[in-house]
C-alpha cells in the first residue's frame, strides 16, 4: 500500500445559488447511491453511507482508488450491505458495536 497521497485542490468562483451543477460523473455516483439506499431501505436514500457503498463500486475515479489504497475491500463491502439492511438501520444514528 501507498504511504502517500498526493491531493490537487482546483480553486474556482463559488456559484450562486442558482447557479448549482454537478458534473454528469457526480450525478451518476449520486444517481448509484440512491439505487443503493433504495435496496436496502425502499427509499432513495442518499448519505454517508450509500455514496461510500457507491463509491467503492468505481475502481476507476480517484476516490474509488483511494479507497481500494486504504483497504476497503469485498469486507467493509460486505458489512456496509449488512448495517444498510438492518430493519433497525436510521440514517445519522450511530449504535455501539456498529
Amino acid at each position: 500500500m501507498s504511504s502517500q497521497f498526493v491531493i490537487r485542490v482546483e480553486l474556482v468562483e463559488s456559484p450562486g445559488p442558482d447557479d448549482m451543477r454537478i458534473s454528469p460523473r457526480m450525478a451518476n455516483l449520486l444517481e448509484r447511491a440512491a439505487e443503493v439506499g433504495r435496496k436496502h431501505t425502499g427509499q432513495p436514500l442518499v448519505g454517508t453511507e450509500t455514496v461510500l457503498r457507491a463509491l467503492s463500486e468505481e475502481p476507476d475515479g480517484i476516490a474509488g482508488q483511494v479507497l481500494q489504497e486504504l483497504g476497503v475491500r469485498k469486507k467493509t463491502i460486505r458489512r456496509l450491505d449488512e448495517i444498510l439492511s438492518d430493519p433497525s438501520y436510521s440514517p445519522g444514528v450511530t449504535k455501539t458495536g456498529i
